[in-house]
């Protein structure tokens, strides 16, 4: 601005000079400060503003406008070099970088998705236009033509696509299906780490990733909660159909709006995770999936684990566990979708498939939907599968393990099962199973009314091996009703009912007890000297009547048994004695009685493979029969 120059008052009073001196000031303000009739306010030397702020600036619209530290900030954060010497422009978010007018070749650091700090740093290179699919992760148009490129090590972070404060499921779809379609590369890693808990209102689509192996990974083992993902949707949590090779690591899906209590309607899925083929017959589109570290928990209406015939899973350390109340399961493996599963994005295949091999170490699953009629694991229609060192609870419900042979079943082994509940059966199963083998399991099935297996109406039980099974109830132990066992290998406490057959059975270790022995057939008994193999309490017998015991039909050639009947109201009428089989075997075994003592109960053999009991006691008693095999 212009010098002010002011005319001095030599004396007195001159009013004109001094008025003059007003006019003068007053004019350089107006015109060359305050520009009140218009100018540009040029400054002509530098205004010192001795440390202190310019405040209440505008944010700016137009290029020459000057820009707010938050402006800077959010524009271009700097130059940064990364470890090995490059250089990067930093940008606030991936907004600003896309309308930036950057050239070919020039490489840039993002701080933010939808805001600074909302994503890790990530770093882009500028390629020419079309080098890649502008899907929203791997690549990005720019404004200016040109293209911005994902710099990666093969872990993605799932904030790359979007704002993780948004539904989740449409970000976590976008994501998977980018490294789906991703053609440059074999393998990708989905990371999912924050520190609130991530919404799904939509499925996440994890369908036809078979081509390449991927890895849904959460934060480290020691917070697990950090990477929860919410669902509450009626679909699927997680939908899985069609692919093969994902690894699920450290990562918490929590199926319905809340875990303890009424879920609110609409918020609960049918499936947590969905494991399913595309293309059914030979060719196997789903399997090879390997879970490690993995809670899946809430309320799912058909399962939280639902497999329909993808194959080979490994399992290890998972803790599954359903809360919905009715007819459902926390793990349901099948291999014709009879829980009828749906994808929301692919054609999922249908009637039955193959469908083998599961491996389940360590971990626990539950079904603790109180009242309804719930399974911890349901198998329909499935083959080589393993639990080892697996807590099974099943609060309420039907049974612990439903095995369901209407679509045969083979090779299911439990070893060092521990249950925590169980409703009324440990492991109940129906039509045809091949291979049952169980070992070291604790039972706490209930003493008034439960078995640790119990066999429904018609069920055939192929070549099962069963042994060192233990329980918390005394009259815990294993129901055969109605049932036909080929051939079986018992080691335990063990309950027959009517209409049971055994043939070429291996009994050991603790008592046999059969509880109607006409309608039970044993073959090849084995250390049979500890082995009792018949044991029941007949009717009551008038004096003077009798009562025939038909015995089991088949031995191989000679056996020796001993017998005690005693009479239940005077413990000293009683027969105790010896008899064998004959050598031919069959169902015509003739029985020789030998070494008999008897007092008031006569034992006779009236015809083949039959003892009667003849009660001379002198009024009616019932008789506690006791044979046991000695030698044969």
């Amino acid at each position: 601005m212009t010098d002010i120059t002011l005319t001095s008052v030599a004396s007195g009073y001159n009013l004109s000079v001094i008025n003059d001196n007003f006019d003068e000031i007053e004019s350089i303000i107006n015109t060359e400060v305050l520009h009140t009739t218009g100018g540009n306010n040029i400054m002509s030397q530098q205004l010192d503003m001795n440390s202190n702020a310019i405040i209440n600036l505008r944010s700016p619209s137009l290029s020459t406008e000057p820009v707010r530290l938050q402006e800077l900030q959010d524009a271009v954060l700097g130059i940064i070099d990364d470890a090995v010497g490059d250089r990067f422009l930093a940008f606030g978010t991936i907004s600003l970088a896309i309308a930036a007018d950057l050239e070919v070749g020039r490489k840039i650091a993002v701080y933010g998705y939808a805001s600074t700090g909302d994503m890790p740093i990530s770093h882009y290179v500028v390629v020419a236009v079309s080098t890649g699919t502008n899907d929203g992760v791997f690549y990005h148009n720019m404004d200016n033509g040109n293209q911005l490129k994902l710099i990666h090590n093969g872990i993605i972070d799932v904030r790359c696509g979007g704002d993780i404060t948004g539904e989740f499921g449409a970000l976590a779809s976008k994501v998977l299906q980018a490294i789906k379609n991703n053609t440059e590369i074999s393998a990708a890693t989905c990371f999912i780490n924050n520190a609130t808990t991530l919404t799904a209102t939509t499925p996440i689509n994890a369908t036809g990733l078979s081509s390449k192996a991927v890895t849904i990974m959460g934060a480290s083992v020691k917070h697990i909660n950090n990477s929860m993902i919410k669902v509450e949707h009626t679909g699927v949590g997680i939908d899985c159909t069609g692919s093969r090779n994902i690894k699920f690591s450290n990562i918490s899906l929590q199926c319905s709006d809340v875990i303890i209590g009424t879920p609110t309607v609409g918020k609960t899925p049918k499936q947590g995770i969905l494991l399913a083929r595309t293309n059914p017959g030979a060719s196997i589109d789903a399997g090879y999936h390997v879970f490690d570290n993995v809670i899946i928990d809430g309320h799912c209406s058909v399962a939280s684990l639902y497999n329909y015939a993808a194959e080979v899973l490994d399992f290890r350390s998972t803790f599954i566990t359903n809360r919905y109340v009715g007819n459902v399961a926390a793990l349901y493996v099948t291999n014709d979708n009879n829980g009828a599963a749906a994808s929301s994005f692919v054609t999922i295949a249908t009637g039955a498939q193959s469908n083998s091999t599961l491996n389940f170490n360590g971990g626990q699953i539950w079904y603790q939907g109180s009242g309804g009629n719930g399974k911890a694991v349901l198998l329909r229609g499935a083959s080589n599968m393993r639990w080892r060192d697996t807590f099974l609870q099943c609060a309420g419900g039907h049974s612990v393990v439903y095995i369901d042979g209407d679509q045969q079943c083979n090779d299911i082994t439990f070893d060092g099962i521990r249950e925590e509940e169980a409703p009324t059966n440990s492991i109940y199963y129906r039509g045809t199973v091949t291979g049952l083998s169980v070992s070291n399991y604790q039972s706490r099935a209930p003493a008034s009314s439960g078995y640790f297996l119990f066999g429904d109406t018609s069920s055939i039980l192929y070549n099962p091996v069963i042994r060192g099974i233990t329980s918390t109830n005394a009259n815990n132990g294993i129901l055969m009703r109605d049932v036909h066992f080929p051939d079986i290998f018992f080691v335990g406490q063990v309950a027959v009912a009517a209409g049971s057959t055994c043939e070429r059975g291996r009994i050991s270790g603790t008592p046999l007890l059969i509880t109607t022995a006409e309608a039970c057939s044993l073959h090849e008994l084995s250390t049979a000297q500890t082995c009792n193999l018949y044991q029941t309490l007949t009717g009551s017998v008038a004096d003077t009547a009798t009562t025939d015991i038909n015995l089991p039909n088949h031995y191989p050639g000679k056996c020796l048994f001993a017998y005690m009947i005693q009479s239940n109201a005077n413990s000293g009428h009683m027969s105790v004695g010896f008899f064998r089989t004959n050598a031919a075997g069959g169902a015509g075994n003739t029985l020789t009685l030998f070494g008999q003592s008897e007092n008031n109960v006569a034992v006779t053999v009236p015809a083949v493979n039959t003892l009667r009991i003849t009660n001379n006691t002198g009024g009616a008693a019932a008789f506690y029969v006791r044979i046991s095999v000695v030698a044969g």
